[in-house]
């Protein structure tokens, strides 16, 4: 288990009737995640897979009679994990990961107007500090 929060996404609206309207998205997950790893001098490296359960909310600005929406956010995902152990308790860890969401909260405003769109794969970076107790 790999708590993550992402950085907030900024998104807005193009139908001109909601101009200077916008909206911020989060999301924080809880990644199940089996990894496999190969030593490769002081370095591992491998492949990792996936099941994420999440919740993403947004808050909207600039829109009067808006208020905050919160959705579950379900992925699977597969990843290259590249991990550095700098001590025996601390590790650093970078990944590209692919993930595919299952199920996605609609963020929508006026007549069905969708501000976050998440369809297809997603190409997901990462880098993490990790802490052994």
């Amino acid at each position: 288990l790999r708590p993550r929060v992402f950085m907030p996404r900024r998104a807005m609206s193009a139908d001109n009737r909601f101009s200077g309207a916008s909206a911020t998205f989060m999301l924080a997950e809880l990644p199940v995640q089996a990894c496999h790893a190969w030593p490769l001098g002081p370095l591992e490296v491998g492949p990792c897979a996936s099941v994420i359960v999440g919740l993403m909310w947004g808050t909207s600005q600039g829109l009067r009679d808006a208020r905050t929406s919160v959705g579950i956010w379900l992925a699977v995902e597969a990843a290259l994990a590249l991990i550095w152990p700098l001590s025996a308790q601390v590790t650093l860890r970078g990944e590209v990961a692919l993930a595919r969401p299952v199920r996605v909260p609609r963020f929508v405003i006026g007549d069905e107007i969708e501000l976050h769109r998440t369809g297809g794969v997603l190409v997901r970076p990462g880098a993490a500090l990790g802490v052994r107790f």
